[in-house]
């Protein structure tokens, strides 16, 4: 079970509440308890939405997987969108002085060490469910022809197959 968004903040370091807090209106406080407070406020109140207007469409995708699923594989994301979502922003610096800053994306996907995954705080999913909609079916693009390429080849096995049944 996904851990309260309160104890997943809990786990960070104050740099990295300082760019989650970055994203929620308002003046960015200091104290580590502080920035959680703000964030929890935000996030369970009015400035979920705000944020997910922040996003652009893969990160949606994954929230909306996320939500859906129970965690974020990226394996399986990428199966499905060809793509992993940016959890960082390139080109900004985190309150780290070397690492990047954290996206908007951090603020609905957060690592849970207990189930050693990336989840949505079951209790963020609940205002989530209010909001997000549910993911597209994953499709499968198919066709009845081969492809021009001269690099595939048609092989009839059925004769081989015969005599492999025939030996066993």
């Amino acid at each position: 079970m996904p851990a309260l968004l309160k104890t997943a903040l809990e786990n960070l370091k104050v740099p990295q509440l300082k760019d989650l807090a970055s994203y929620l209106p308002g003046e960015t406080p200091t104290r580590k308890q502080e920035l959680v407070d703000k964030i929890v406020s935000g996030m369970l109140g009015k400035d979920a939405r705000t944020v997910w207007d922040l996003l652009n469409e893969l990160q949606r995708a994954a929230v909306m997987d996320a939500l859906h699923d129970g965690s974020h594989d990226s394996r399986r994301f990428v199966a499905r969108h060809g793509a992993n979502p940016s959890f960082v922003v390139d080109g900004e610096k985190s309150s780290y002085y070397y690492d990047k800053k954290a996206s908007a994306l951090c603020l609905f996907i957060l690592y849970d060490p207990v189930e050693r995954s990336y989840q949505i705080p079951s209790d963020l999913k609940l205002v989530l469910r209010a909001f997000v909609p549910s993911p597209k079916p994953c499709q499968l693009a198919g066709s009845d022809k081969l492809p021009a390429d001269d690099v595939l080849t048609v092989r009839l096995a059925e004769r081989e197959a015969a005599q492999e049944l025939s030996i066993l």
